[in-house]
């Protein structure tokens, strides 16, 4: 377990109102903040912390305290200091006071903040470089997820097709550099949830109800090919959306489900173990170019040394979660389907690689490879 308290670095939380993005540009940011030098000009602190050789990042995240991926970046903000003698300090900015992973990542992008650590699927109006991982079964488990795309997590070493996915990536974020792949906060695949008295088993027995998914364009076409109807629904806004009936479930991780309160809400789960996604570690190009080599080797080794032990947290926390939803809300059935009804799930997601199969950001090569790298098939989907 990581110690959460607050060590010599200043960790931003929401305390009446948030923080403006603008006021978070770190000192080795490509923009933002600075203070007036005597000549009138803009003496950014990048500049005044190098005369000392000594330099601060932030790193932004958008979860509680309490999520896998602050305790992430509280630990790999705790390392990169001890490993860099105290050369490198970093703030960490949570809970939503930098916002949600969109604007995190434009923030790392435009130079407002040095760091950020974002789920993928919620950038796909950013990029559509990583839509392909969001198609349903493409994972046969998390080893395999984040073994595919991290390069310090089980055997190591990013494939051809990870770096081609950068490529694309830098097209539309030009001024990042992705570190490394971590848990996506959620803990567990994707699974459905609902707030009425419906008891689905099976894709057959969906009958139109509303589900709350995000805005990715796949997960909506899952979840439309089980019957039901998929309905994008800003997260603030999901909760009021499912008391007042707009929505009758989420299609969603257990953390999430858990931490948001949710859970309260729902009376049945399925397990569909449908998708999940990994999250972007990343940098800012110029505030990256600033640190000196030696500084950058400590951060990529200091990136190396946590990244394992936040995958780890990240999957004990799914487990957690559904533990303290079944034990908090004694009206809940979580039913874990049969291998063959289980297969009925899967099967009728045909129609989603149907659709998506060669589009823009899912090119069928790139799915081919990461079934390959599990030895996995998609019942139902021939490629």
């Amino acid at each position: 377990m990581v110690d959460s308290s607050i060590s010599r670095r200043k960790v931003l939380q929401t305390v009446g109102g948030s923080v403006s993005v603008g006021a978070l540009a770190g000192c080795a940011g490509g923009g933002g903040g600075g203070s007036e030098g005597d000549g009138g000009e803009m003496t950014t602190t990048a500049q005044a912390s190098q005369d000392q050789d000594s330099y601060t990042l932030n790193l932004a995240e958008s979860a509680t305290q309490e999520s896998a991926h602050y305790r992430g970046t509280e630990l790999l903000a705790e390392t990169i200091e001890e490993n860099s003698d105290g050369r490198i300090s970093v703030d960490v900015v949570c809970c939503q006071n930098a916002g949600g992973p969109p604007e995190i990542t434009s923030s790392v992008n435009s130079g407002t903040l040095d760091m950020g650590v974002s789920a993928v699927n919620n950038l796909a109006n950013l990029t559509d470089a990583w839509l392909f991982v969001q198609l349903p079964y493409l994972w046969s488990d998390h080893e395999n997820l984040y073994g595919f795309w991290s390069e310090n997590y089980g055997d190591g070493g990013r494939g051809e097709v990870v770096e081609r996915v950068h490529e694309a990536v830098y097209e539309d974020l030009p001024n990042i550099e992705i570190l490394d792949y971590w848990g996506s906060n959620g803990g567990s695949m994707r699974h459905m949830h609902f707030s009425d008295d419906s008891t689905p088993v099976v894709p057959t027995d969906g009958s139109g109800q509303g589900i709350r998914v995000t805005e990715s364009p796949i997960e909506g076409s899952t979840v439309g090919n089980w019957n039901f109807s998929s309905t994008p629904v800003a997260w603030s806004e999901t909760t009021s959306a499912m008391q007042q009936g707009v929505v009758q479930g989420i299609h969603i991780h257990y953390w999430w489900l858990y931490a948001s309160g949710m859970f309260e809400e729902i009376n049945y789960t399925v397990e569909t173990q449908t998708q999940d996604s990994p999250a972007i570690l990343h940098i800012n190009s110029d505030s990256w170019g600033r640190l000196p080599s030696d500084l950058q080797e400590v951060v990529t080794s200091s990136v190396a040394e946590v990244t394992p032990q936040q995958i780890e947290m990240d999957l004990e926390q799914g487990a957690e979660a559904k533990r303290m939803i079944q034990e908090e809300n004694s009206e809940i059935e979580i039913y874990s389907p049969t291998d063959s009804e289980l297969e009925e799930w899967q099967q009728v997601t045909e129609p989603t690689y149907d659709e998506w199969l060669g589009e823009d950001g899912v090119p069928e090569e790139f799915v081919t490879s990461a079934l390959e790298f599990q030895d996995h098939d998609v019942p139902g989907v021939e490629l």
